[in-house]
């Protein structure tokens, strides 16, 4: 598959509507340094006969800034807690980066898996290595093709979102776009949560600790254990009776 890919413009979009200004912690499990790493995904669209790029482009722009709302952290960005415990999340709306790009591909030479990844690169021009730089955490990328389809690129970091919450990110995105649903009719409602999957929750309330007896050990002197298997023990015929 050779083909070009000509990026137009690349814009921050935010939040159609106030969001909280604020600072929210990620957990231990999500400061982790293998999770601080771009996935990402490429949804592909058949052409449709007299749409229009600009408002469609437009559209989606729109929709997602309005998705942005809800999912505001996606909007924020990423740095080091300045107690050097993780990571946290600076809430203030600074948006993500959405790039508008045409090419000469066409929809059918999507059929398949390429044969190297590099191939499908530059369908998401923009790869996050470092979220920590001061990038976004969202990157979404709309790219016109030759006969009129589309494909859609759009970049998470893992340390904020995950398979199942980018998933749901990405219906609530489309829904939005297509007019299926208003902003105050999304479900799921998107919950941070993150203190949940912090060990320090658990072990700063001792009064909530549970018991483990399964786990304590039992105290057993040489001699009972010795006593309990001559008890148990099999004891065996004095002589043998032969068979004939």
């Amino acid at each position: 598959m050779s083909s070009s890919v000509q990026v137009n413009d690349a814009v921050l979009i935010t939040p159609s509507e106030p969001t909280p200004n604020h600072i929210l912690q990620l957990s231990a499990l999500d400061s982790q340094l293998f999770v601080r790493f771009t996935f990402e995904y490429l949804l592909v669209y058949k052409p449709r006969h007299g749409l229009d790029r600009a408002a469609a482009t437009e559209n989606v722009k729109s929709a997602l800034g309005r998705a942005l709302v809800p999912y505001y952290p996606l909007a924020g960005r990423v740095r080091n807690r300045a107690d050097g415990m993780g990571l946290e999340v600076v809430c203030r709306g600074q948006g993500a980066l959405f790039i508008d790009a045409v090419s000469d591909s066409t929809v059918s030479q999507f059929d398949g898996a390429p044969r190297r990844r590099a191939q499908w690169r530059k369908f998401l021009s923009l790869h996050v290595a470092d979220v920590l730089m001061g990038a976004p955490p969202l990157v979404v990328q709309l790219t016109w093709l030759l006969d009129g389809g589309a494909t859609l690129g759009v970049g998470f970091n893992h340390c904020l979102c995950d398979g199942i919450g980018s998933g749901e990110f990405l219906n609530s995105f489309a829904e939005l776009a297509i007019g299926k649903r208003g902003l105050n009719e999304l479900s799921p409602k998107p919950t941070w949560g993150r203190h949940l999957l912090n060990p320090t929750a658990f072990g700063s309330n001792r009064g909530n600790s549970l018991s483990h007896p399964e786990f304590k050990s039992v105290p057993i002197s040489a001699g009972s254990l010795l006593g309990s298997f001559e008890k148990d023990c099999l004891l065996l015929p004095s002589r043998s009776t032969k068979i004939s």
